[in-house]
């Protein structure tokens, strides 16, 4: 890497692939979240708001998914979820 940046400038990105074949062919980063689910006061001693039933994404825990899918269920009505 020295020598290169002796002779030449500083590259405007890169790419560093890291997979099989076929190669992945973009690198779109890593996602981690938490889902929390609050409630106003009057309703803290109440059951659970909402449940998930379903989640379903990606191919790899490494990789953010193109696509997501959660399957719930809201049990009070005019909740934000």
């Amino acid at each position: 890497v020295e020598h290169y940046f002796k002779h030449e400038e500083m590259p405007a990105m890169g790419f560093a692939p890291d997979a099989d074949f076929p190669i992945i062919y973009a690198e779109k980063g890593i996602s981690d979240f938490d889902l929390v689910q609050t409630g106003h006061t009057e309703e803290a001693d109440r059951e659970v708001l909402a449940e998930v039933l379903h989640f379903n994404a990606g191919r790899r825990y490494n990789m953010v998914p193109d696509f997501a899918k959660a399957s719930l269920v809201v049990h009070l009505e005019h909740t934000e979820v």
